[in-house]
């Protein structure tokens, strides 16, 4: 063998992948772990191999068939590797084709087919994909110039297919009155809850005596519209949720949001539980939660900042501003109070008038109870809560939403576990301690003959032993009478006095620990209480887990006892100076009963003082329930429970200041656009075979002046069927868009008029003396606005007056509402079909090999072919036209 031929093998190190073969005779010797036999060094650092060696063929060969196994095992390797790959790709292009998309059963069969092809519906939607945000352009680039040509030309052509689809859908809805007359059950009981509480809350609020006063026109008066702006926004209070959006890319429904509808928006008169909170916190004024603006008190410390002469809420806007001619039939009432209040300059006083939320309807369908408890389903699905002082992320996707819920769920079922497992391993450790230091009373009482006389003498009548009691190790071989058999630790209690120290201190005197006497005998204590084996607790855990551990126990000792890794809003704390604290887990410190978690433990809380007069506090408890609600200390305004907030902002409406009141549904972090805020609504679909309906007027007023109230902001629809509640579309609007729908939809309102006419009719509210006063508007009164006064409860001719509950009716007819050609589904974007148009023919090109080569191919692909039914009889049905998509 060539000796350079060996020495390059030894340089390049092993080249044999199996540990049989790195064993072998000959990888050693060339690795130079063995040597020849009459190897010797020329002294130039190259070994010498004799001439026998270097002729033996049998090295060549074994060399050879070693070089060629190599060779087949990386052959192998590349051909599974590839193997892999390509099976691989084949996954996750199924699952790319069979991605879930939501498709309801036709009541009725599609009569036709479409007369364009798969290829040109696909093009279509793509390209109202592609210019859905941005619009078609009017003078597009060079290069789309033709795309946009042809699409145009193809709608165009598409809106005679459209209608005719259209109208048999109108027919198919005639037929369908069934499905706006159900409900679901938890719904319904829900609302039927609801509603029932708001009218007994109604009914404790405000006067139920009124008299007529004037009717208030609503037509604009003569002039140019007033212009409306934000000023300043003085206050914002809470915390908002993260806006996660669904993805739709497996099925989603709001069935699980239909369960937790008690828990996030409770029917009684208690706040929102928090995760962590054991019970719900009454509504006593501790937070800030379904308040009228005629009773906030954050609304009476901003008015001595800001000057404004309405304050009101979105709400009470949206109903003022849905009002047109020719159906005049809403019924609506709004309590209006004017209020004298102090002004911003020392001595001076304004009028101020209060607009609160519109009061609960004497009656309700189906449709309306539908979409009312359907928005608070979908704001549970959207937005996710931010409890904790933790930084909130706001660029999360529902993907990572879910990983990171699942991880939070894990790791609180693990601290559950160790602080269990903790808890049984203290009580064994304080059952054995009982065991070994407890002795029987009357052994310190009997005489033993190696006493001294006088100890004798003394236990011989009666007398009381000296009070030092000392605990004596048994080191000097001393008497061990007193000593417990059960002790292991060999310790001996003696009831002499000072006279026997000899034995020395023992481990509990020498660590700083003392006797106490306990009802059956004696105990050893340690210094901080009987309770010390606290703070000996996660002694046995991880760091970590141990650390976690003790900061729930902090914070359980600070939220009176509720463990949670997030903030709570916990009962008001006990304010009695004697109450003591218990040790912290750590064993470095003390933290008071009531204070606040994110308080710092070496720093006590300033002592609460008695309240001013008109101080405004942060209900009972004062500075307790104001760090539970997440204020600083001192701060005088009231808080929203924890998980909601609310902001204050001033507006000008021409000539008057306006003080809304709203609440943001969440916010989500963008590329483009930065943080954004989102309002909320659900859209329920009453045709979602066919496609989704169009916007009815109130629903676009009332997202139109969300957006408004909000800036920056935008609009989540979410689209869902209500006798399935699953969730066909989401939607995302801006405030453009939701102005160019007033006169897409045909919904006959104009911003600057219904301004105008919001202005007119606040004016005349600014000019009326103070009192209590009720804005309704019923089908008599047209286009007029009736305005009452509160008079006393026997007299007045206009009486308020609520049945127990909503009453239920039933729709005669559907309602007429037309298809929305303009809204892509993800039905749409997966099989590519117009909305509002027939299904294509889906017409397959066959091969030589026929039917048999396509089915073949779509085998591979992952496609299987669906087996035909047999009927009852046992014969194939007839050869039916292919299936529809819907």
């Amino acid at each position: 063998m060539d000796i350079r031929r060996r020495a390059q093998f030894r340089d390049t190190g092993p080249f044999i992948g199996t540990e049989e073969l790195r064993q072998s005779h000959v990888f050693r010797l060339l690795s130079g772990q063995e040597k020849f036999d009459d190897e010797r060094d020329a002294g130039d650092g190259d070994p010498v191999v004799p001439e026998a060696a270097q002729a033996n063929p049998i090295y060549d060969a074994e060399i050879a068939a070693l070089c060629q196994q190599w060779e087949l095992s990386q052959a192998e390797r590349q051909q599974k590797q590839k193997h892999i790959q390509d099976l691989t790709e084949k996954v996750v292009n199924g699952m790319a084709r069979k991605q879930w998309v939501a498709i309801c059963k036709a009541p009725r069969k599609l009569p036709r087919f479409s007369a364009w092809t798969k290829q040109q519906q696909r093009f279509v939607v793509d390209m109202m994909a592609r210019y859905w945000a941005t619009g078609v352009p009017t003078n597009p680039p060079l290069a789309d110039r033709r795309d946009v040509t042809r699409f145009m030309k193809l709608l165009s052509e598409m809106r005679a297919e459209q209608q005719e689809f259209l109208n048999f859908a109108k027919e198919v809805n005639l037929t369908q009155v069934q499905r706006y007359n159900y409900i679901n059950e938890f719904i319904d009981k829900y609302i039927h809850l609801r509603m029932t509480n708001k009218i007994r809350h109604t009914l404790r609020t405000y006067p139920t005596a009124y008299e007529p006063v004037t009717m208030l026109p609503l037509a604009p008066p003569v002039g140019a519209p007033p212009v409306f702006a934000a000023v300043s926004a003085p206050l914002e209070l809470g915390r908002v949720p993260i806006c996660v959006m669904p993805h739709l890319k497996t099925y989603t429904d709001v069935k699980r949001q239909t369960s937790f509808l008690e828990l996030m928006f409770p029917t009684g008169d208690v706040c929102p539980k928090a995760p962590n909170d054991s019970h719900f916190t009454p509504r006593d004024g501790t937070y800030l939660y379904k308040m009228p603006v005629s009773s906030d008190p954050n609304v009476s410390l901003l008015s001595a900042q800001q000057e404004f002469d309405v304050v009101t809420s979105p709400s009470a806007l949206k109903t003022l501003l849905d009002n047109s001619a020719p159906a005049w039939d809403r019924q609506w009432e709004l309590p209006v109070t004017v209020r004298i209040v102090p002004g911003t300059q020392p001595g001076t006083h304004r009028k101020v008038v209060f607009v609160d939320k519109p009061l609960p309807p004497r009656s309700m369908n189906c449709l309306e109870r539908n979409t009312r408890g359907h928005k608070h389903t979908v704001r549970i699905l959207v937005c996710k809560r931010v409890f904790g002082d933790e930084p909130a992320d706001y660029s999360i996707w529902e993907e990572q939403y879910m990983k990171r819920k699942k991880a939070y769920e894990a790791r609180l079922l693990r601290k559950a576990e160790n602080r269990q497992k903790e808890m049984e391993r203290q009580q064994r450790k304080k059952k054995k301690k009982n065991k070994k230091r407890k002795v029987k009373p009357a052994q310190c009482g009997e005489a033993d003959a190696s006493d001294p006389p006088e100890k004798r003498r003394r236990l011989e009548s009666g007398e009381q032993p000296d009070p030092e009691i000392r605990v004596d190790a048994d080191r000097d071989g001393g008497d061990s009478s007193g000593k417990d058999s059960s002790d292991d630790e060999g310790l001996q209690i003696d009831c002499a006095g000072q006279e026997d120290k000899e034995g020395g201190q023992t481990e509990e005197e020498e660590e700083g620990g003392q006797m106490e006497e306990g009802e059956g005998g004696l105990m050893v204590v340690e210094e901080g209480g009987p309770k010390k084996e606290e703070g000996q607790k996660n002694e046995d855990l991880p760091r970590e887990d141990a650390k976690e551990c003790a900061q729930e126990e902090n914070s359980s000792a600070a939220t009176g006892g509720v463990d949670s890794t997030l903030n709570s809003s916990t009962a008001p704390a006990k304010a009695d100076a004697d109450d003591t604290a218990r040790p912290s887990a750590s064993g470095g410190g003390e933290v008071a009963s009531g204070c606040d978690p994110t308080t710092p433990k070496d720093t006590a809380p300033p002592p609460a003082s008695p309240p001013e007069p008109g101080e405004v506090r942060e209900g009972a408890g004062a500075a307790a329930a104001g760090s539970a609600a997440g204020g600083k200390d001192g701060d005088p305004y009231l808080h929203p429970p924890p998980g909601l907030n609310v902001h204050y902002r001033v507006w000008q409406l021409g000539k008057l200041r306006l003080l809304l009141r709203a609440t943001t549904h969440a916010m989500r972090e963008t590329k483009n656009a930065g943080l954004v805020r989102y309002s909320v609504h659900a859209k329920v679909a009453y045709q979602p075979a066919y496609g989704i309906e169009v916007m009815t007027r109130p629903e676009v007023i009332s997202q139109w002046l969300d957006c408004l109230l909000r800036p920056n902001s935008r609009v989540v629809r979410v689209h869902l069927d209500p006798i399935s509640q699953m969730v066909l579309a989401a939607e995302e609007r801006s405030f453009s868009q939701l102005t160019e729908e007033f006169a897409k939809y045909d919904t006959g309102f104009k911003p600057p008029y219904g301004l105008q006419v919001l202005e007119s009719v606040l004016v005349e509210l600014t000019q009326q003396p103070p009192g209590q006063y009720l804005l309704s508007h019923d089908s008599r009164s047209g286009a007029f606005v009736r305005l009452s006064r509160a008079s006393a409860p026997d007299g007045g001719s206009l009486k308020l007056q609520f049945p127990v509950s909503p009453v239920r009716t039933l729709l005669d007819s559907p309602r007429c509402l037309g298809l929305d050609p303009s809204i892509l589904t993800p039905y749409n974007t997966r099989y590519g079909r117009v909305p509002a148009t027939f299904h294509y023919r889906d017409t397959v090109e066959l091969g030589e090999g026929g039917w048999k080569e396509h089915w073949a191919k779509q085998k591979e692909q992952g496609i299987t072919r669906k087996k035909k039914k047999k009927n009852k009889s046992g014969k194939q049905p007839t050869d039916a036209p292919p299936a529809e998509a819907d």
